[in-house]
């Protein structure tokens, strides 16, 4: 496999988009096994095309591509999204109440990792960080912060995300899970 065929880019065509939605078919916590969730890792959130065309009104999705499939994928949204998702409402309202380095988060400026996936052929090659540094070039200098949360069962992206630098700042239960939010200052990256 050569990893330098893989294209990191924001999403220019709805045929990205449903790359986005059929990767995330294949990862999502329902549709895998037990070990594989433990093992791997897992998505939890659904999204619809339509939601994922909003999501493009307010900020670029970026993706893996390799041989015209999307292999890899970053959302990304903005506070201006935060209704679009019903699920996401208690992360968002979290954030409005939680400090970072003693501010409240709300009062930086941050993008939100809305979900992150690697196909399960392209995982442990470096693809998520080269999408998190494609999204981090985007934003850099609009942006403070990337905030993502991760469900608390989900334990290789809770190492993927610390060893691509982000810190667990809050954990918080809904009426389901666990999760834990987790920031990448990017001030000094």
């Amino acid at each position: 496999m050569d990893f330098n065929a893989i294209t990191n880019t924001p999403t220019t065509s709805i045929n990205h988009l449903r790359g986005i939605l059929q990767l995330q078919q294949k990862n999502l916590a329902q549709n895998i096994t037990p070990q594989e969730k433990e093992e791997q890792g897992f998505v939890t959130v659904v999204h619809t095309i339509e939601q994922l065309k909003k999501f493009v009104q307010h900020a670029p999705q970026f993706v893996a591509i390799h041989q015209r499939e999307v292999v890899g994928y970053i959302l990304s949204m903005t506070s201006n999204s935060k209704k679009d998702i019903p699920v996401l409402v208690s992360m968002f309202e979290t954030l409005e109440k939680i400090q970072y380095e003693e501010i409240i988060l709300a009062k930086y400026r941050y993008i939100v990792c809305g979900q992150a996936c690697v196909a399960k052929y392209y995982r442990g090659q470096g693809l998520l960080k080269r999408l998190y540094y494609c999204m981090r070039d985007e934003w850099k200098g609009l942006y403070d912060l990337c905030i993502t949360e991760i469900e608390a069962g989900n334990v290789r992206s809770l190492k993927a995300h610390k060893n691509l630098g982000f810190k667990r700042i809050h954990t918080y239960t809904d009426d389901k899970n666990t999760w834990h939010i987790v920031v990448w200052d990017w001030r000094n990256t």
